[in-house]
């Protein structure tokens, strides 16, 4: 018994979240795909990883940041995982639709949107980097949250950002969409840009192997959770907290990655699931969530 309370209190709200995601997932695979076996052995490559960092976390302090930051390593990998997943649950894909909206109510916005300035490459170029940084922001802001030991506001960073793209993942399932992506041969003709656009674009082919994931933008529902938890943490970068987001959203329209209405789908997703963050940190926290190191001092104690 004591053993399997340490076990439980060696997992954060975080690893928690991640776990119940990954059990959700397994279930989708088991009643969905033909073949689920390598599906559910990837699942279970990822839980033991989590299950794993979370028991010798306290053995060192660079476990301790292995497991920090290992969400990073998961999530990424997950939005490949759920690709033979979201296929497999055989919804309709919702781009006919999502096209529609963008073209019938938004085209105002959307032209302009797409061709501010005349689309310069030096534009195009600077859109892809913003677009990019979207993968290197939550590392840079969450590394000296962790060397100064601000243990509450990286945690809140982590989950609130977990929480939201989890949300994202959830509703690929929904609504399905490849997005207005431009084909591989089309791509410097309508999209433009230099070197840095063309590396932007190769990145996206290998890392992004599902590509059922335009609706909702999780550019745009992400980098919200990440400006609402960094914004108390870090009051003197606020504007440029605020730049550095308008940059990424307005990267995700002008670089025919999203539809407009799949922006305005993640404002709206991360307005719901944001004041939620605290009701389901608690959730996942559970009654006995007890840091390692605290129950280990305890026990040495009686």
């Amino acid at each position: 018994m004591e053993a399997a309370a340490r076990s439980a209190s060696a997992t954060t709200p975080v690893d928690r979240l991640q776990l119940a995601f990954l059990a959700s997932a397994a279930v989708v695979a088991v009643l969905f795909v033909p073949s689920p076996g390598s599906v559910l052995l990837e699942i279970a490559a990822l839980l033991a990883v989590i299950l794993l960092a979370c028991r010798v976390r306290s053995r060192s302090r660079w476990l301790a940041l292995l497991h920090a930051f290992l969400p990073l390593v998961v999530l990424s990998l997950l939005i490949n995982l759920i690709g033979p997943l979201i296929a497999s649950v055989n919804r309709p894909q919702s781009d006919a639709a999502l096209a529609g909206i963008d073209a019938e109510w938004l085209a105002w916005l959307i032209g302009p949107w797409r061709n501010a300035f005349g689309r310069p490459e030096w534009l195009t170029d600077a859109a892809s980097i913003a677009y990019a940084s979207y993968y290197a922001l939550p590392i840079a802001a969450a590394a000296p949250l962790w060397k100064a030991g601000r243990t509450e506001e990286f945690d809140r960073l982590a989950f609130s950002m977990t929480a939201v793209l989890l949300a994202c993942y959830v509703a690929y399932f929904i609504a399905p969409a490849f997005g207005p992506r431009v084909p591989d041969d089309l791509a410097q003709a309508t999209i433009g840009g230099g070197a840095i656009s063309a590396l932007l674009r190769a990145f996206l082919r290998a890392a992004e192997r599902n590509q059922l994931d335009a609706f909702p933008s999780g550019h745009t529902a992400v980098s919200l959770a990440f400006l609402a938890a960094t914004w108390p943490a870090f009051p003197r970068l606020r504007p440029v907290l605020v730049l550095a987001v308008s940059a990424i959203i307005f990267s995700t329209v002008y670089l025919y990655l999203h539809y407009l209405i799949d922006v305005f789908a993640g404002v709206a997703l991360a307005l719901i699931v944001l004041p939620a963050v605290p009701l389901l940190h608690r959730l996942f926290a559970g009654p006995a969530l007890v840091a390692p190191d605290r129950a280990q001092a305890r026990e040495h104690a009686s």
